[in-house]
């Protein structure tokens, strides 16, 4: 899911600069990457093999990066690491906390999405402070 939601937001970028052929060209790539790997894997390793094509496709989703850091000048992990680290730690904490409480119990599934929402925004605020602000600030004016 993360590399599709990169390789969409890179894809809606050529085409706002006017770079269609680019785009038809990776959607060219992915169905033809689709069509290949998913037969010939699943024929191989059964439903892992599915699995192993959608995970190839979807790591072929560097392509655009590349082609689009040799137009711009784009500094995309500056611009992601603290969110990245923020789901990272939030995943690390909430797994230790999961070894700690009883499994199965469903009425803990919406205190354990609390707990990681406002750890995610905790580590995001510890990161960013700054510009978390200034960001909110920015949305605010336009809302108002």
């Amino acid at each position: 899911a993360m590399w599709s939601s990169v390789s969409t937001t890179i894809t809606n970028a050529f085409a706002a600069m006017g770079k269609i052929k680019i785009n038809l060209k990776l959607m060219l790539m992915w169905t033809a990457l689709t069509w290949i790997l998913t037969p010939l894997l699943m024929s191989k390793y059964g439903y892992n093999g599915v699995a192993l094509a959608s995970a190839l496709v979807a790591s072929s989703s560097i392509i655009p990066m590349i082609i689009l850091k040799r137009m711009l000048s784009v500094k995309l992990f500056s611009n992601v690491w603290p969110q990245l680290l923020s789901a990272l730690l939030m995943g690390i904490f909430l797994k230790w906390l999961l070894s700690l409480l009883v499994i199965g119990h469903w009425i803990l599934v919406i205190p354990l999405i609390a707990a990681g929402a406002i750890l995610y925004f905790a580590f995001i605020f510890i990161l960013t402070g700054k510009k978390l602000i200034n960001e909110l600030r920015s949305v605010k004016q336009l809302v108002i």
